[in-house]
């Protein structure tokens, strides 16, 4: 892809490799999460239907009740996750692209983002709000505004959607990542300006990004379905063919996503690090767009307004005053 050279990214991770047994420690903690969380949903519907609804795959809802019980934990503690992790790692990778700083510890580059963005409840908010102006820019692109052109309806629309969804994440965590590095200019500013430069350049961003992610998730699929196999065959030695498939899709569920949230992320990150930087260098935000995006987009409105009362906040976030 255009701009993007996968050796960077490598690269970018092996200068910040000091922040991988933190997320090999997050993965192992989210891996342990999704196992209980399916022993916790198979349980509930042992009780409520007996020890015979749980037997093959008369069990799948129990399994999908654990899931759902993960993802709300995951959900909670999402704040935190991004405060004290991944958005520090992220910082410092930028901060690594920038060049020229050395390599920055987890203690320095957790402090770093708090004086810039804020702790885990207000960089918890500032996420769910660049999330939801990736999302709306998007939308408007897919709409045709602003070229006047016939936008995508129906199935297509729907569908297109989802696709921009999965990239809306990671997108919004390289603005963080690269507002957080940056520690001459506001924080919440950086982040505001970030999310219009995404706008005007979505031609050269948009697409590619989800492309990026996409492979994140497929690579993500071949490992859980790689893991699969010989899970199962482990499993049902040790506990039985009944409740072996049961173990060995938890293991194999929690490992690959492990390996995703360790390995894959960083590396995708990486990626997209680089294609928003080359897009938009040495450009300002644009006007039209910013218009745009205010009128249309009540997330960049209330970002907008974030922006403004972080300034006087900043100063003492860090040391933990607000």
């Amino acid at each position: 892809m255009r701009n993007v050279s996968l050796a960077k990214a490598f690269s970018l991770f092996a200068q910040t490799r000091t922040f991988v047994p933190w997320r090999l420690g997050l993965a192992l903690a989210g891996t342990v999460a999704l196992a209980l969380s399916i022993m916790i949903g198979t349980s509930v519907e042992s009780y409520l239907f007996g020890p015979e609804a749980t037997v093959g795959i008369k069990g799948m809802p129990g399994v999908l009740l654990g899931l759902l019980l993960w993802v709300g934990l995951i959900a909670a503690l999402r704040g935190q996750v991004l405060a004290r992790i991944r958005v520090p790692h992220f910082a410092a990778m930028a901060a690594a692209m920038s060049g020229g700083i050395g390599q920055i510890a987890l203690p320095e580059a957790r402090g770093m983002v708090a004086a810039q963005l804020g702790r885990a409840g207000a960089l918890a908010k500032l996420d769910r709000l660049l999330r939801a102006v990736v999302r709306g820019i998007a939308r408007l692109v897919d709409e045709g505004v602003p070229t006047d052109e016939t936008g995508m309806t129906g199935a297509r629309a729907f569908g297109m959607r989802l696709y921009r969804g999965i990239a809306a994440g990671p997108l919004a965590e390289v603005i963080l990542g690269h507002a957080a590095q940056d520690r001459n200019e506001d924080g919440w500013d950086l982040v505001h300006d970030g999310s219009v430069l995404l706008a005007q350049n979505n031609a050269q961003i948009l697409g590619t990004a989800g492309r990026l992610v996409l492979a994140g998730w497929l690579l993500s699929l071949l490992v859980f379905l790689g893991l699969l196999e010989p899970l199962i065959w482990a499993a049902q030695a040790l506990v039985g063919a009944d409740a072996g498939w049961g173990l060995a899709l938890a293991v194999a569920l929690g490992l690959s996503w492990g390996t995703k949230a360790a390995v894959i992320d960083p590396v995708t990150f990486g990626c997209l690090l680089q294609l928003f930087r080359s897009s938009t260098a040495d450009q300002m935000p644009n006007a039209e767009w910013r218009g745009l995006m205010a009128h249309a987009l009540p997330a960049f409105r209330k970002l907008g307004e974030g922006a403004d009362s972080w300034g006087p906040k900043r100063a003492t976030v860090a040391t933990g005053d607000v």
